[in-house]
């Protein structure tokens, strides 16, 4: 009976664990903070991929403005001596001449608008870094709820400032 009354008085007499909540509070964060950092990590990608787009753009643009304004000055100088020969104006050479030049403006301000939106993109991920930093500054709750609303301004003004451009 000695042993049964051991046996019994054992599982009773083990104390009860207590988990501690900030191990949970930590998983959470961690969570978390993996979360943002695969975010940032996409958004930085995107941001390089327009950055690669632009330049690419920038680049075509500079190869019709060379290849055009080379194949421009030549054909005008043909026009130029065949109107000469048969007396015939060089207007309609001016025509086209304008037209190219304006197709390449039409370029350039694509690019410029391409450039502009990269740097919104730029600026909107570093509003969002600032404001993830927030979370850590003051209590857990407050810090939530400051981000919360700030992240909520951003986006807002991100998407804004993204569909005006």
């Amino acid at each position: 009976m000695d042993t049964a009354q051991t046996e019994h008085a054992t599982p009773e007499s083990a104390p009860k664990k207590h988990r501690n909540p900030w191990i949970w509070i930590s998983a959470v964060l961690a969570i978390g903070v993996i979360g943002l950092l695969v975010w940032a990590l996409t958004v930085q990608n995107d941001l390089d991929d327009t950055n690669a787009e632009l330049d690419q753009v920038q680049a075509q643009v500079q190869e019709n403005a060379n290849s055009g304004s080379d194949f421009a000055a030549a054909a005008k100088a043909a026009y130029d001596d065949l109107a000469n020969r048969i007396g015939v104006a060089g207007d309609d050479a001016r025509a086209s001449i304008d037209e190219a030049q304006a197709q390449v403006e039409q370029a350039q301000t694509d690019a410029d608008a391409a450039a502009g939106r990269a740097t919104i993109a730029a600026e909107c991920v570093k509003a969002y870094v600032s404001a993830f930093g927030a979370l850590f500054e003051g209590s857990l709750a407050e810090g939530a709820a400051a981000v919360r609303e700030q992240v909520s301004g951003i986006t807002d003004d991100c998407q804004a400032a993204l569909s005006g451009s």
